[in-house]
């Protein structure tokens, strides 16, 4: 063993001492950094994980909406293809001849001591129908259809706009 004065035997102890503390208090600043930074890991995580379910929700929201869209819109695309075909159908009876369109005509009244020996529509005073030429019935089912038709986009649209109202709606009630 080397033998040391006791100046050197204390300059010694002191050094160790020192060494123990400082390695000490490294291992333990350490070890509290890495728990400082595991703590603000899983706060991380879970901060994520909250984000991550809300986004699922959120997906799943927007997944069941663009299906309701989808089925309204196909709803309403079969409707027109279904009116268009009727109107269609009734234009070409029409043109075969198979069917009349006509119209309700209120036939003029002579008055006492005019000539009475008829009127344009044919008879005298009273009701009475008259028949539509084959494209005069055409223009009129080709106008109404389109006439229905954006009566019901306009129906689709209102649909379309309340589902989305309230979808926001209740989106906006589960964030408070």
């Amino acid at each position: 063993m080397i033998n040391l004065n006791p100046l050197e035997k204390v300059l010694m102890a002191v050094v160790w001492t020192l060494a123990i503390f400082g390695f000490g208090y490294i291992a333990a600043y350490s070890d509290a950094r890495e728990d400082a930074q595991a703590i603000e890991a899983a706060r991380t995580a879970a901060a994520l994980q909250k984000q991550a379910d809300e986004n699922a929700i959120v997906l799943a929201a927007e997944r069941t909406l663009r299906r309701q869209l989808q089925t309204a819109y196909d709803a309403y695309r079969q409707e027109k293809e279904d009116a268009k075909k009727s109107a269609d159908a009734l234009i070409a009876d029409l043109r075969a001849d198979n069917k009349r369109l006509r119209i309700p005509v209120r036939r003029p009244v002579c008055p006492v001591g005019a000539d009475s020996g008829g009127s344009a529509a044919g008879g005298t005073g009273g009701e009475g129908y008259a028949d539509l030429t084959p494209g005069a019935s055409e223009f009129l089912i080709r106008l109404t259809d389109r006439g229905d038709d954006a009566i019901r986009k306009h129906a689709k649209v209102a649909d379309l706009y309340e589902q989305l109202r309230a979808a926001c709606e209740r989106k906006f009630n589960q964030e408070k």
